[in-house]
C-alpha cells in the first residue's frame, strides 16, 4: 500500500509523484480558514447572489452550496469573463498567499495564472472586502446603477 501511494518512493528519492502527496500542486485541499469562510457565507449569503471562485476553490463551493461559478479566462490576454453585479468573489489560501488562480480555459481544461497579471485584478482592488481571515477573502461586487 505504501508503494502504491508513492510514500516509499518519496522518502527514498526526496520527491513525491502522487499529487496528493505533492505540496506544490494546487489541488482540492482546504484549510480551516477556508472552511470557516464557507460557514460564515452560508449565514449571510442571499439566495440569489452567486459566488465566483477559481476552479479549485469551486469544488469547496459546490460541496457546501450545491453550485459553483468558476472564473473563465485566457491566460495569454489576461482576461476573466466579466463578473456580474451583486456577486461574491471567493479567494482561498493559494490565491491569497501565492497569487495563483486556476481558470477554466477556453475549450476546456484549466490554466494557472498569476492573479496580478489579470485585468480582473484591478477590478478586484476596487471591490469591497467583506471577509478576511488571512487565508480566505470574500469580495462583494455591488449592483451598479
Amino acid at each position: 500500500m505504501l508503494y502504491n501511494a508513492g510514500v516509499v518512493f518519496g522518502v527514498a528519492e526526496g520527491h513525491y509523484g502522487s499529487i496528493s502527496l505533492n505540496s506544490t500542486v494546487d489541488r482540492a485541499h482546504f484549510n480551516d480558514q477556508e472552511a470557516l469562510m464557507t460557514e460564515w457565507l452560508k449565514d449571510v449569503k442571499d439566495v440569489d447572489t452567486k459566488i465566483y471562485s477559481d476552479k479549485v476553490r469551486g469544488v469547496l463551493l459546490l460541496g457546501i452550496f450545491g453550485e459553483r461559478h468558476v472564473f473563465r479566462g485566457d491566460e495569454e490576454v489576461g482576461i476573466i469573463t466579466r463578473i456580474p453585479d451583486n456577486a461574491y468573489i471567493f479567494l482561498g489560501r493559494e490565491n491569497v498567499k501565492n497569487g495563483k488562480i486556476v481558470l477554466n480555459a477556453p475549450g476546456g481544461g484549466k490554466s494557472v495564472v498569476n492573479l496580478q497579471n489579470l485585468t480582473f485584478y484591478n477590478i478586484l482592488l476596487n471591490m469591497s472586502t467583506i471577509y478576511n481571515n488571512g487565508d480566505a477573502h470574500i469580495y462583494y461586487r455591488q449592483r451598479r446603477g
